[in-house]
């Protein structure tokens, strides 16, 4: 089952970034971030009814974890929000994905004592490197993006970088809490306090441009997503290697691109599909490894 549930995450995860790219290119990335957040606590609360009482009890003893985690989290999805700016949504998450691996599987590695066979190591790695040549493929994209690449693979870097960590300590909370409780209290802190964040940025600078409640609706369906990528995640984590949770749930990158190209007009070259069928390729010889 922990295959099942990294796809899931890998399907969830994919269509958040699709869905919220034009709200991240046509407003302050943080605002809409904290918005996100703040949607993802009203959509992801009945998830709260598969957690019992003592489970409820458990919380304050990871807390402050949760709290680590959804800071990451934060900084890591700003990072992305800003990415899209300059890349299309598939060449930022080709980008965040490779980087999101290698750190995951090191953390794994280093503190989890989760070794990895050489064989399975291989196909992690050769993932890995086809997203990198992913990332620097050309799209033909419609999009109007800022013409900055350097400016936009340090954004992403940012957030491959935080997310990993994140991820880590969603993981470790995972696997001693209920995984339910666990992914909505992350997800619900990081909109707390993203929107912590924007409230004082509003207080000192009264004249920023905000969201309407229409935008506030709309993000709320578009994120929504999101919960189905946590929790699937929470629960691979719990069940197979971190490494492998890792390399999984990388290639919703395939699914972004795919999607990417229908509805954002970033239409893929040959070389972008033959790089997309070797993934699946390796997806399944990592399942068989």
């Amino acid at each position: 089952m922990g295959i099942f549930w990294s796809i899931v995450s890998a399907i969830g995860y994919s269509l958040d970034p699709i869905f919220m790219a034009r709200f991240y290119r046509r407003s302050s990335p943080l605002q809409a971030v904290a918005l996100r957040g703040l949607a993802l606590a009203i959509s992801g609360s009945p998830l709260l009814f598969f957690c019992s009482v003592g489970d409820f009890v458990r919380v304050p003893a990871f807390i402050l974890l949760l709290g680590i985690a959804a800071f990451c989290a934060i900084i890591a999805n700003w990072g992305f929000a800003n990415s899209v700016r300059y890349f299309p949504v598939g060449i930022s998450s080709a980008l965040v994905s490779g980087m999101q691996t290698v750190i995951l599987v090191a953390l794994s590695w280093v503190l989890f004592s989760e070794k990895l066979e050489i064989s399975s190591l291989a196909i992690i790695g050769a993932i890995v490197v086809i997203n990198f040549l992913m990332a620097n493929q050309r799209y033909r994209s419609n999009d109007t993006l800022s013409d900055a690449p350097l400016v936009g693979f340090s954004y992403a870097a940012v957030n491959g970088i935080f997310q990993s960590f994140s991820f880590f300590l969603m993981a470790y909370v995972a696997r001693e809490l209920n995984p339910f409780l666990a992914s909505y209290l992350w997800e619900a802190l990081i909109g707390f306090f993203a929107g912590g964040i924007v409230f004082l940025s509003t207080v000192r600078n009264p004249h920023r441009e905000r969201m309407c409640f229409r935008e506030f609706g709309q993000i709320l369906i578009s994120s929504s997503p999101t919960i189905l990528g946590t929790l699937g995640y929470a629960f691979a984590a719990t069940q197979i290697p971190l490494g492998i949770v890792a390399a999984i749930v990388s290639t919703y990158v395939l699914i972004s691109s795919v999607l990417g190209s229908l509805i954002h007009g970033e239409r893929l070259t040959s070389v972008q599909w033959l790089l997309l069928g070797l993934v699946m390729l390796l997806i399944c010889l990592l399942r068989a490894a």
